[in-house]
């Protein structure tokens, strides 16, 4: 293609060239029309309207008129109804009381509902231990039945009782209105809740002891306790819980029950009594024993609604002389019958000066041992009191004891191979040990202290079973037919 261009480009510049004409492009011949046959009208622009602000305003339109449909509907329903939000219920009534004061607490009820309150009903709780003086009540809840509240009502009622409970408790006061809107077979309820607070216990306790005694001492513990009430106190109980190392061996006045509870006659206002224990307390040096004495009142269930509380507690100390049994090598023993057991007791001097013709004496107690087995290694056994005694006279090693010292001395028991089973109280049989070491003399300084040191044991049996047999006969005459 190159070389025709070449060629064309020299003979446009050569004289005397010649070119053929150029070609025509040929041009389409117009299709002929026909004139028109009548006149045409002149077509106008078509214009499209908008129609968008219309809808807007349809749209506003309807929204407005739900919403004060709506509006009229919530405002007729909520007018017509009834709500708990308007129904006020207070308790009036002191914060605080002295265990044992009468309290009395005023319950206002207001209806600010556009209806009455049909099917009304108060119920009211009155604080746990209370003892309630409006009548007709039984237990702790009081109801009043009102029937109907008015619209814009407001009704009050009082409720009185003797409040009680340790010091520095809260009590609760409940209030609750029951009501049944008109039409409807439903119950709804509005509860208040109070408090109130024990500032003082309708029962003060103390208790008389020493701070601390010598481990194995004999000890007296005084419970002293006071009536703060303004009304006398009755169906009271005192309980006493105490150490497990504790063994009780008197009280004054005697205990009711097991031991440690006491069933208290009426109690007046400001009166004042006590109690007296005695018996010995075991334990470690530095240990600290607790006593903790309860008064109050037992209701039907059993629950202990307590009045008052005291608690003291005593330090123990090492005792100037110490004795220490154990059975078979063990702190506690159960033994079976026929079985042969060693009992050891250990003794030493906690004293800074010598001891001097020291006496060991062993009281038992019990029918589930062979007296007539009993061996005794350097002392003796006394059937007629069933007491063992270990002397100077008998035991070289109690003639002197040393500060410091200490030594063992020890007895063999046999237990029956058959024990007597007689009545069906025949049961829980056990040995029951007391022992205790003094001496002969006071050593000089040591004249008007307590230098006697105690311990206690128990031997409990495994028994078989044991039947017993009883025949009953009855007789009755027959009357003639």
């Amino acid at each position: 293609m190159s070389e025709h261009l070449e060629e064309l480009k020299k003979r446009l510049y050569k004289s005397g060239e010649s070119f053929d004409a150029r070609l025509r492009r040929p041009e389409l011949t117009p299709q002929p029309q026909k004139p028109p046959s009548a006149w045409q009208e002149e077509n106008k622009p078509i214009l499209i309207k908008s129609k968008r602000s219309g809808n807007v305003w349809r749209i506003l339109g309807a929204i407005f008129f739900i919403a004060a449909v709506g509006a009229g509907a919530y405002y007729y329903l909520s007018y017509n109804s009834i709500s708990n939000k308007r129904i006020d219920i207070s308790i009036s009534g002191p914060d605080g009381a002295v265990g044992g004061e009468r309290v009395t607490w005023e319950v206002s009820i207001t209806n600010n509902n556009n209806k009455p309150l049909s099917g009304a009903a108060l119920i009211f709780e009155y604080p746990a231990g209370s003892r309630v003086l409006d009548e007709g009540v039984k237990g702790l809840r009081a109801k009043k039945v009102l029937e109907t509240i008015g619209r814009g009502e407001t009704v009050r009622f009082s409720f009185s009782a003797y409040i009680y409970g340790f010091e520095n408790e809260n009590k609760d006061v409940r209030a609750a209105l029951e009501y049944t809107p008109q039409g409807s077979g439903a119950v709804f309820s509005k509860e208040e809740l109070a408090k109130i607070t024990i500032t003082r216990s309708p029962v003060g306790i103390s208790f008389d002891l020493p701070a601390e005694i010598r481990a194995g001492q004999e000890v007296e513990i005084k419970v002293n306790y006071v009536s703060n009430s303004s009304s006398v106190l009755e169906k009271l109980t005192l309980d006493l819980e105490i150490p497990s190392e504790f063994v009780f061996k008197s009280a004054n006045p005697k205990p009711d029950t097991g031991g440690k509870s006491w069933f208290l006659s009426p109690l007046n206002p400001s009166e004042k009594r006590t109690i007296s224990i005695r018996g010995i307390l075991s334990g470690g040096e530095l240990e600290e024993k607790s006593f903790k004495a309860s008064v109050g009142i037992r209701d039907q269930s059993g629950s202990f609604n307590i009045y008052g509380q005291g608690v003291a507690t005593i330090q123990l100390k090492r005792p100037f002389l110490e004795v220490d049994a154990k059975i078979n090598g063990q702190d506690s023993y159960s033994a079976r019958q026929g079985e042969s057991v060693y009992v050891e007791l250990t003794y030493k001097n906690n004293l800074t000066v010598p001891v001097e013709n020291a006496i060991i004496e062993g009281v038992l107690s019990g029918k589930i041992y062979d007296e007539s087995k009993t061996k005794v290694q350097l002392g003796t056994y006394r059937s007629i009191d069933k007491r063992i005694i270990w002397n100077s006279s008998l035991n070289n090693s109690l003639g002197r004891i040393d500060p410091g010292k200490s030594g063992t001395v020890g007895f063999e028991l046999n237990i029956l191979e058959k024990v007597p089973v007689k009545t069906a109280t025949d049961k829980e049989f056990k040995i029951s040990m007391h022992f205790e070491i003094r001496p002969g003399a006071k050593p000089p300084g040591y004249e008007g202290a307590d230098l006697k040191g105690e311990d206690n044991f128990d031997i409990k049996l495994i028994s078989h079973l044991q039947l017993v047999r009883r025949g009953f006969y009855y007789s009755k005459t027959m009357p003639n037919t």
